[in-house]
């Protein structure tokens, strides 16, 4: 697929114009030149920084999407961190594609509806607004879920010591696991690579 075609579909189905004066990202494609580039792979992450850029260089990606670009409300200077950035994506010759309150918003393929499904349960209505616009989407439990219970086996009237307690069935909760702690190379991205969907 052509860049120019997958930048101009996914501004669309995001509705970017219609958040184009309440975001302060510059979405679309931030970075790099859409005319008569093919895409094969696309990587994905949160974040469009310097180690997430040379990740999906390395993983031979053809476009970053990410949901936090490098321009809010515009560039002043291309200094420190933000040189580090730009820079990386120049070097390989990486375009950037970015979607921030769009994705946030969108009621198929948001942030807030994906997580909503993917915990189980069904978007209702849209929920957060910032300039008239909607950024997120409340949901509730599928009925599935919301009718799971507790059973026990039925209590013995008297147990001799030595007998085994009733055993419980039915539902429970996974245990958690045990807290990581936080540390820059655990921070980091890990785009993912998918082949790019042909029209």
């Amino acid at each position: 697929m052509d860049l120019s075609e997958f930048r101009d579909r996914l501004n669309g189905r995001l509705d970017h114009d219609a958040y184009a004066d309440a975001d302060p990202s510059a979405n679309g494609l931030q970075v790099g030149r859409a005319d008569g580039r093919t895409l094969e792979h696309v990587a994905f992450a949160v974040d469009g920084v310097a180690a997430t850029a040379t990740a999906a260089a390395s993983a031979e990606a053809d476009l970053l999407v990410v949901h936090h670009g490098l321009v809010w409300g515009g560039l002043d200077r291309i200094t420190g961190r933000a040189y580090d950035r730009l820079a990386t994506f120049v070097e390989h010759d990486l375009p950037l594609y970015v979607s921030h309150l769009p994705l946030d918003g969108h009621p198929d393929l948001g942030n807030a509806a994906r997580l909503a499904d993917f915990l189980g349960c069904e978007p209702t209505e849209p929920f957060g607004e910032l300039g008239g616009l909607t950024v997120g989407q409340r949901a509730r439990a599928r009925a599935a879920s919301r009718s799971r219970s507790w059973t026990s086996a039925p209590r013995r009237s008297a147990r001799s010591p030595s007998s085994p307690a009733p055993a419980r069935t039915g539902w429970s909760r996974r245990p958690r696991p045990a807290p990581t702690r936080w540390s820059p190379a655990r921070a980091r991205a890990r785009p993912t690579t998918r082949p790019a969907r042909p029209g």
